[in-house]
């Protein structure tokens, strides 16, 4: 089951990857109403992502040109925390996912873990 937050956060996501929406396909896509999906978007610009829309037939939802969520950045001490919380929430088997819980190749170490690993997408 997701989050709300989850499913904000990919309306997001799917506006910044498509640019321009109609508000059946983000909601077929995540799996919501369109009603749903308006307060999603409404939380969106509360929290200040710019998105425009367009009504009508051909309507569409639509990030503000250029606008894009800075990248997360961590310091190597945040970096480490967090690749030593998830390395422990792997191990207590806190995940729901097969592949999240599974341990890969160079993880063993602390310092292995900021290594770059390629992207996993759960299917939860």
């Amino acid at each position: 089951m997701y989050h709300p937050t989850t499913r904000v956060l990919g309306v997001l996501e799917l506006l910044q990857t498509h640019g321009r929406m109609s508000g059946a396909e983000l909601a077929r896509r995540i799996k919501v109403d369109t009603r749903t999906l308006r307060r999603y978007i409404t939380r969106l610009e509360e929290i200040g992502v710019p998105i425009t829309t367009e009504r009508g037939r051909h309507g569409a939802y639509m990030l503000v040109a250029g606008y894009k969520l800075p990248p997360m950045m961590f310091t190597g001490e945040e970096a480490l925390a967090l690749s030593v919380g998830l390395l422990a929430a792997r191990s207590l088997a806190l995940s729901d996912c097969r592949s999240c819980r599974r341990q890969r190749p160079g993880e063993t170490r602390a310092g292995d873990a900021r290594k770059p690993q390629a992207p996993h997408q759960c299917d939860r």
